[in-house]
C-alpha cells in the first residue's frame, strides 16, 4: 500500500487576524483502523496580522506520513480574538513515499 509523504503544508488568509493568531489541525483517518490522527505535533499558526505560514517537516506528527485513501479533516481552532482571519486557503504538498504492486499472469 502507499503512504503519501507530507513535504509541506501552506496557510494563507486574505484578512488577517489581529489579537490572536489563527490556529489549524488536519487530521487524517485510517483506512484500516478508522483511527483519527492529527497530521502536526504541534499546530500550524498564522501569527497574528500575518497571511501566510509554511509548516516545514519539524511540526509533523510521527513519521510525516499519510496512509493511501485516508480522508481528511480540517479544524480551525482559533480566528483570532479583535478581527478573525477570513478567506482562508490550505494546501498539502504531498509526494508518493511507497507503492506496492501486485502483478497477476496466466
Amino acid at each position: 500500500s502507499a503512504l503519501y509523504v507530507i513535504d509541506a503544508v501552506t496557510a494563507y488568509v486574505k484578512t488577517a487576524p489581529t489579537g490572536a493568531a489563527i490556529l489549524i489541525d488536519i487530521n487524517y483517518v485510517n483506512p484500516t483502523t478508522g483511527t483519527v490522527t492529527s497530521i502536526f505535533s504541534t499546530k500550524l499558526t498564522i501569527a497574528a496580522g500575518a497571511q501566510r505560514q509554511t509548516a516545514s517537516v519539524n511540526i509533523f506528527s510521527g513519521d510525516g506520513t499519510i496512509p493511501y485513501l485516508s480522508d481528511l479533516t480540517m479544524d480551525i481552532d482559533q480566528v483570532g480574538s479583535t478581527v478573525a482571519g477570513s478567506d482562508l486557503s490550505v494546501k498539502l504538498h504531498l509526494k508518493i513515499a511507497t507503492l506496492a504492486l501486485v502483478l497477476t499472469g496466466a
